[in-house]
């Protein structure tokens, strides 16, 4: 009785231990990766990708780099230049609807017959030079 009752807490014991280093593991993953964007943000090279779709032709769109600059706050800065742009392009369309979405902007047309349809779609992401979102 006393040696299934050790067996048994030697068992509880092992899991609580596998348990903890699996915890500890996910925790130190965790610090690396948060770690690395930090030290990225200060200093990676950051580009600019844009990612068009055009009249909500299917496969029209893909990631392609806008620019790229020496830091995070100057590609911010550009990523907001360049969502007002399009924003404003998109405002001189006739019967045009302009939304705006996280790092980007959506403009439809109302067709006749009142069916909404895509005009364009604009995506922006400031990523690290070491990022391909095509990948």
């Amino acid at each position: 009785m006393v040696r299934v009752v050790n067996q048994k807490m030697k068992e509880k014991g092992s899991d609580q231990m596998k348990s903890l280093l699996v915890k500890l593991g996910v925790i130190l993953v965790g610090l690396a990766i948060f770690g690395y964007a930090a030290v990225c943000k200060a200093q990676c090279a950051w580009v600019l990708w844009e990612f068009q779709i055009t009249g909500g032709v299917e496969g029209s769109g893909g990631w392609m780099i806008n620019s790229a600059f020496p830091n995070y706050e100057l590609c911010m800065k550009q990523l907001n230049k360049s969502l007002t742009y399009a924003e404003n392009s998109f405002k001189k369309t006739p019967n045009a609807r302009v939304n705006l979405v996280v790092n980007g902007v959506i403009a439809t047309v109302m067709e006749e017959g009142g069916k909404e349809k895509l005009l364009w779609q604009f995506l922006y992401r400031c990523l690290p030079d070491t990022i391909d979102p095509r990948k």
